[in-house]
């Protein structure tokens, strides 16, 4: 990108770890609920104009 971009950052370890983490129980068979989980988050701020 040509010029700084704000974004919201996460912890992509985590991220992954609650992603596989139903699937490999399915796998072995389990049939985990859907549910809804809610990762830290920070807003990475890079130099954009504030409104």
């Amino acid at each position: 990108m040509p010029y700084p971009l704000t974004v919201i950052a996460y912890d992509t370890r985590e991220l992954a770890r609650v992603a596989t983490e139903p699937l490999f129980r399915r796998i072995e068979g389990d049939r985990p609920l859907p549910r809804t989980v809610v990762l830290p988050t920070e807003l990475a701020a890079r130099g954009a104009p504030r409104p």
